[in-house]
């Protein structure tokens, strides 16, 4: 669904993998191997994605780290869409899949209400 709305795989895998870990930064040539693409066009996607604001970047001694900016206009709205299509939820239903009998999934607390942070945990109410 997210490739058909923002039409490039490698962007809506970036996006993803940021928006799973955002209080963390990236290099190019590692986030090319976790999102298995490779590098030239990672690369190219860092600085589509850095030239509109959504991501910043830091000079490491030898590298230059990519991190989300949690400023950017519409931030909220896209880690929501995000989590909703490709992130949480989708691994969430993909893993749920195999037990069959389940009506209703949720997700509450913070993750839910967008408060969570890296040491939160899932809240999940299953009705079924």
């Amino acid at each position: 669904m997210l490739q058909a709305l923002f039409s490039s795989r490698v962007r809506v895998k970036l996006l993803t993998h940021f928006f799973n870990h955002p209080e963390e930064r990236f290099y190019a040539r590692a986030l090319s191997r976790q999102v298995e693409e490779h590098y030239n066009a990672v690369w190219q996607e860092l600085n589509n994605l850095k030239r509109i604001g959504l991501l910043v970047s830091e000079q490491g001694a030898n590298v230059k780290y990519y991190r989300l900016n949690p400023d950017f206009p519409i931030y909220e709205e896209l880690k929501r869409i995000i989590l909703k299509t490709s992130g949480l939820g989708q691994a969430l239903r993909e893993a749920l899949d195999h037990l069959g009998a389940v009506e209703w999934a949720f997700i509450y607390g913070s993750v839910a209400t967008g408060e969570e942070d890296f040491l939160s945990d899932v809240d999940l109410m299953l009705v079924g």
